[in-house]
């Protein structure tokens, strides 16, 4: 790639797309739970491999007690694995991922947006797994 060309490509950044149709985004929605929510069982392989980061974040937490707040909580699939928390609030504005997961009685409270969080909260822990590359 020659430097015009990449820089041809940065400038065409940020790129715009065309909202999903209804159809379309409820398709989106229904295969995006299925994955991480492990509907399949391709998913639920891919759950038990993707296991080992959620140990390691715990792990790193382990012996402090006190508030969490996860960014990027997706369907709150990291919440077992923090079995010491007393208060666990998280960042998520997917609100289908989480709604129906059986862990929400134990987050305290779901901000959409990190500009919702209250400028005086503190946190023990600020956490946030394979968010990134999502």
């Amino acid at each position: 790639m020659t430097d015009d060309t990449a820089g041809s490509l940065l400038r065409s950044y940020p790129r715009s797309r065309q909202p999903l149709t209804k159809e379309h985004k409820e398709i989106f929605v229904a295969e995006y739970k299925l994955n991480r929510c492990g509907g399949t069982w391709l998913y639920r392989l891919t759950q038990y491999l993707e296991s080992w980061m959620h140990r390691a974040v715990a792990a790193r937490g382990r012996g402090i007690q006190g508030s969490i707040l996860e960014i990027g909580a997706g369907a709150l699939n990291h919440i077992p694995y923090e079995q010491s928390c007393c208060i666990y609030n998280c960042v998520e504005p997917f609100k289908e991922l989480y709604e129906d997961s059986a862990y929400s009685h134990r987050v305290r409270r779901l901000y959409d947006d990190m500009s919702d969080i209250p400028d005086e909260a503190q946190y023990d822990r600020i956490l946030s797994v394979a968010v990134l590359e999502h």
